[in-house]
């Protein structure tokens, strides 16, 4: 028999990741524990025994083999690893266990990493936007055969929609770098 599951909406991590994570520790009080993040539905959480926990998230891609080391390191802290979800990697502890980081150094490096990969999706869609835009703008005899119309739309379309959310992720993570740096 499957546990009971709820989903509870991800506001946005780059904006108030402290927030989630408090949200989460509540959650866990009641007996929610997190199970994974989905990209739709935000966190699954399952049914268990209510338990003190602080939540923690770090974000990290792997090369090569170092996803085990990685992870047992965290074990070694007190930290279990809960779920992953692509880049980002979602931690809960006893409360009192070491704070993941443990100096603003590494807590820095932790919102260069995602500004950095925001930063390149957004300039990359930016230029599928201009690309597509121009093409569209040709005289009316060359963009509106069917052939080019279609996909130059696709690519317009899309491109925005990844521009405007990657931007806005880029912006927040160098704002919570800077809020780091100036503690």
């Amino acid at each position: 028999m499957s546990k009971p599951v709820k989903y509870i909406s991800n506001g946005g991590l780059a904006f108030d990741e402290n927030k989630a994570m408090e949200k989460l520790a509540k959650y866990a009080k009641e007996g929610w524990i997190l199970e994974k993040l989905t990209l739709l539905r935000g966190y699954k959480l399952v049914k268990a025994e209510p338990r003190d926990l602080v939540y923690c998230m770090d974000y990290k891609t792997f090369e090569d083999n170092d996803q085990e080391v990685y992870f047992d390191m965290f074990k070694a802290s007190g930290w279990q690893h809960m779920c992953s979800y692509e880049d980002m990697h979602f931690f809960s502890a006893p409360p009192g266990t070491v704070s993941i980081y443990t100096d603003a150094a590494s807590h820095k490096e932790k919102y260069e990493r995602m500004k950095n990969q925001f930063s390149k999706m957004a300039f990359w869609s930016l230029v599928l936007l201009l690309v597509s835009s121009i093409l569209m703008s040709l005289p009316i005899e060359i963009v509106d055969a069917n052939w080019i119309a279609w996909p130059l739309n696709i690519v317009l379309f899309g491109s925005a929609i990844v521009f405007c959310p990657s931007i806005a992720m880029a912006i927040a993570y160098t704002w919570r770098q800077k809020r780091v740096q100036a503690e």
